[in-house]
């Protein structure tokens, strides 16, 4: 995707979150951050290489501003994180340099989430939200023997307030997923989380567009490294299984994953 391409879909993002009421206010301060990186790198062209990062200090937080029913009053889901394009593609890691997160976290305000009292230290007592799942969607470090990208539930806590109860030091298991630009991912939580409002944001012909543009960028470099090994065959030249074809390995340089045409 073009920095105008990803300044134009964050905007429709913003926009159709905020008219549909899921958008918590604290997320303007995110997508301004994050859409005037777009901007600062349309200034350098069409081919420039734009990277979008926002911490866990201006997440992009959504849940329903007027909610239908006692999980959504009580649930909300953020995430942040860093990705990196050019020429329509994500760019993947050179060196130790990670160039895709996804950090993903799910409050709760339900009292039984918030202070669990067979387990729970007194210091927990009077808290008003707690994390209560955190993952992420992720590449692998370069030479990493896990999945080229992956799923990780838990992971390093990087705010203080989380009160997550996942151990930060266990770090498996990686479960292959493809990568997600921004309205993908705000697509598959309010799909998931927030299902009775999904029909609405779907149904926006804006939506629909900057959704195909991005599962093209995000999706068709990962399908064709993954498929494209299985096609050629059993035996076949260049033939890796399904599984093979997921891990980190020189697949993906040789098949396209990192192409920057």
């Amino acid at each position: 995707m073009t920095p105008r391409d990803v300044a134009d879909e964050l905007a429709i993002v913003r926009d159709v979150l905020d008219e549909a009421d899921l958008l918590e206010n604290e997320s303007h301060a995110a997508f301004a951050k994050l859409i005037a990186q777009a901007h600062a790198a349309r200034k350098m062209g069409a081919a420039a290489e734009i990277t979008l990062r926002w911490d866990s200090s201006n997440p992009i937080a959504i849940a329903p501003v007027e909610p239908r029913g006692r999980t959504e009053r009580s649930i909300c889901v953020d995430f942040y994180g860093h990705m990196t394009f050019r020429g329509g593609s994500i760019l993947r890691a050179t060196g130790d340099e990670m160039r895709y997160q996804l950090v993903f976290r799910v409050w709760s305000k339900r009292a039984e989430h918030l202070f669990r009292e067979q387990y729970d230290a007194g210091s927990c007592q009077g808290l008003l939200k707690r994390v209560i799942l955190r993952y992420r969607v992720e590449e692998a470090h370069q030479g990493a023997s896990e999945p080229a990208y992956h799923l990780q539930i838990g992971g390093h806590t990087r705010a203080e307030d989380e009160w997550c109860h996942f151990p930060e030091d266990f770090h498996q298991p990686h479960f292959p997923h493809h990568p997600m630009s921004i309205i993908m991912a705000a697509d598959q939580i309010v799909g998931s989380f927030f299902s009775p409002h999904h029909p609405d944001v779907r149904e926006d012909t804006k939506w629909q567009g900057a959704l195909l543009r991005a599962e093209s960028c995000c999706l068709r470099p990962f399908l064709t490294a993954v498929i494209g090994g299985c096609m050629r065959g059993p035996g076949g030249a260049g033939h890796r299984g399904y599984v093979e074809s997921l891990w980190s390995s020189a697949t993906w340089d040789a098949v396209g994953v990192h192409d920057e045409q």
